[in-house]
């Protein structure tokens, strides 16, 4: 049996059925990127060039909100409580995905302070690259010549959009390209700790709860080490000269903080009601917007840079058909799977049935040739019947 073609109409109704998982990732994501490009190159009267500080900050707003949640007002089903892995089951399972987020989300706010978002986005869309290489490593993919044509395709695409580009920073491209690296790490390990049916990782605020502890470890002492000194003299925090100007930079910070708990939330809640191929999906269509916005606010692309983003974006879409293709198949398995089930329970019944009626007539018979004895008892005729 073959499986059913991917049709317009069938992506409309799937693309309307997820419309309110989709627009608060796709709105907060798009806000939450341009805000911290411009909150971390000094944009507006407060320069703020402290991605990592910043970021704790974020994770540790997100982590009070979520306690909260989950201590006064779980969402879910009524009968569902809050999931709380044991101590050594959460450190073999959460760290690994937790040190990869916590890198993946510091370096990538690191490396805002040195190149466009144009260049970030591009460079961060090499992330499907990366999850496709542990899916193979891991087992969860099998190495074809389809994913070899898109890892190809948004290889060059990234190269094509780097080559001869005037705002190209290496360090800042070095912090991205990282961060893509941590960032396949993170969602293939954190997809198989929500795919784990023992572990009970099914609600997103779960999920959350667990892994931001972990990263705060990794992220917190980066920060000191590497930011502590300049914050203390920065005159926008504790070195001001009045009260004002922290204020209005914690306000900028906390601006943030709800924009960034917000996407946590509901990137994990999207990955959760609907899959990883819907947030490929969603990622792509953030790339394509990003770059007219890039333009309007003033950044500037060469002809390589228009062809290999592109190439990157069609090597992003190929890689989405191809997981569209594979998941119908895996429907239409799975439903042949469910039909030879059905078939064989159907068939263990009917043996089942028959047998009974065998026994239930021959049940009827030895009770007609008892009640035809003068000498049968109640116990007989209860021993009779008890076959039916």
């Amino acid at each position: 049996m073959e499986p059913p073609p991917v049709t317009l109409l069938g992506c409309l109704e799937f693309g309307l059925k997820s419309l309110h998982f989709v627009v608060p990732y796709f709105v907060v994501s798009l806000l939450l990127t341009f805000y911290n490009q411009w909150l971390f190159s000094g944009g507006g009267d407060h320069e703020l060039p402290f991605p990592l500080s910043i970021t704790v900050i974020h994770l540790t707003f997100t982590f009070g909100v979520i306690w909260l949640v989950r201590r006064w007002s779980y969402p879910g089903c009524r009968d569902e409580k809050p999931v709380t892995l044991p101590w050594r089951e959460y450190l073999t399972r959460a760290t690994l995905p937790a040190i990869a987020g916590g890198l993946d989300i510091g370096l990538s706010n690191w490396s805002m302070v040195y190149i466009t978002v144009s260049l970030y986005a591009m460079s961060k869309s090499t992330t499907i690259i990366f999850i496709l290489i542990f899916s193979i490593i891991l087992r969860l993919e099998k190495p074809t010549w389809q994913l070899g044509l898109v890892v190809s395709l948004i290889f060059g695409g990234v190269f094509l959009f780097t080559y001869h580009k005037t705002t190209f920073n290496v360090e800042g491209f070095i912090l991205v390209i990282s961060a893509a690296l941590l960032g396949g790490i993170r969602w293939t390990f954190s997809q198989l700790l929500m795919q784990s049916r023992d572990s009970g990782m099914t609600n997103p605020l779960d999920i959350v709860f667990h892994l931001i502890p972990l990263m705060l470890v990794i992220l917190a002492p980066m920060a000191m080490i590497i930011e502590g000194t300049h914050v203390a003299s920065s005159p926008s925090l504790v070195a001001a000269t009045s009260l004002r100007q922290p204020v209005i930079s914690l306000l900028y910070i906390l601006g943030g903080a709800v924009l960034a708990c917000f996407l946590n939330l509901t990137e994990f809640y999207l990955l959760a009601k609907t899959s990883s191929l819907t947030l490929s999906i969603v990622g792509t269509l953030k790339e394509i917007c990003i770059f007219p916005i890039a333009a309007f606010r003033g950044d500037t692309f060469s002809v390589y840079n228009i062809v290999g983003c592109v190439i990157c974006i069609i090597g992003i879409i190929l890689h989405v058909a191809v997981k569209a293709s594979r998941s119908e198949e895996n429907k239409s398995s799975q439903g042949l799977r469910s039909i030879d089930k059905l078939s064989e329970i159907g068939s263990n019944l009917g043996a089942k049935l028959t047998k009974g009626r065998r026994r239930n007539n021959l049940s009827k018979e030895n009770l007609s040739h008892l009640l035809k004895e003068d000498n049968s008892s109640e116990d007989d005729i209860i021993f009779a019947t008890s076959g039916v």
